[in-house]
């Protein structure tokens, strides 16, 4: 014959008899253990919560501010983007103009870019400058959709259509005719100045509801407005996010940083890289 069915959680023993409440001692260490278990219990339940909950109310710090969701970025789809490098010179360099000297330039540029495969036949000037701000000699680079000019001034180095993928070339190219530039003159640089521009197609999400989070659009009326554009200015950075009159629906970006005359081209693009990866961010997107 079976022996009546405890209830569950007893503790009685055989013979012992219940009278009134527990002992102190006891009833402290039971309501402890109870409250070390419904702390264990919460913690878990708050960690899966943040882990895996995408609710709002449980979007939630314990202050009651939202807790950051990851925003899941998708790459970039860009369109005619182009890149200009400017380096003024600590003094004109008239002398190789006035003095008929240009030849001395050609010679060290043309040998220094051989290995880019530059002749003679992408080597050009402006043959009627109107002043001597228009004064150039040009440098073409087919091979890399790039170009060198120098002025009175200083040198501008251009590419256009560049990707992360041709960098290292281009900043070994730049960085090779600049050398070539500074030793033929004897001139030195006063600073340095990039400019980064380039249109983003959409991605799943409108730019305009993007951007509508950098703008006031009612304090500006423009409610019902089918685009917004935002410029952000710092001593020696600003960025541009503005309709797109290429591409569809789409955003124009622009990126110009200043830089000391010591900056080395390698550091240039490296800082570039992730003002890019900055600004394509805030819209949601990403480089690769």
């Amino acid at each position: 014959m079976t022996s009546p069915a405890r209830p569950l959680g007893s503790t009685l023993q055989k013979n012992s008899v219940v009278q009134g409440p527990l002992p102190e001692k006891r009833e402290k260490e039971r309501n402890w253990r109870i409250g070390l278990i419904l702390n264990s219990i919460s913690a878990l339940t708050i960690g899966w919560c943040l882990g895996r909950c995408r609710m709002p109310e449980c979007n939630k710090l314990s202050s009651g501010k939202a807790w950051p969701m990851p925003v899941e970025l998708i790459v970039a789809e860009i369109e005619r983007a182009f890149f200009e490098y400017r380096a003024n010179f600590k003094e004109p360099i008239t002398i190789f103009w006035t003095g008929g000297r240009q030849g001395e330039i050609i010679n060290a540029m043309h040998k220094a870019l051989g290995p880019w495969r530059v002749g003679l036949e992408n080597v050009t000037w402006n043959q009627v400058p109107k002043n001597a701000g228009e004064i150039q000699l040009m440098f073409g680079v087919p091979s890399l959709l790039a170009g060198i000019q120098v002025g009175v001034g200083g040198v501008t180095m251009t590419a256009l259509n560049p990707d992360w993928s041709r960098a290292p070339e281009l900043v070994t190219l730049f960085d090779t005719g600049l050398e070539a530039l500074k030793t033929s003159t004897g001139q030195n640089l006063q600073s340095q100045v990039t400019t980064l521009g380039f249109h983003v197609k959409p991605g799943k999400k409108p730019f305009k509801e993007i951007v509508a989070q950098f703008v006031n659009a009612q304090a500006l009326g423009g409610a019902d407005a089918t685009a917004y554009g935002v410029s952000v200015y710092w001593n020696d950075y600003f960025f541009v996010m503005d309709n797109s009159a290429v591409v569809s629906g789409g955003v124009f970006v622009k990126l110009v940083r200043s830089f000391p005359a010591e900056k080395k081209l390698a550091d240039i693009a490296a800082t570039l890289f992730k003002d890019e990866e900055t600004v394509l961010g805030l819209l949601g997107l990403k480089l690769q």
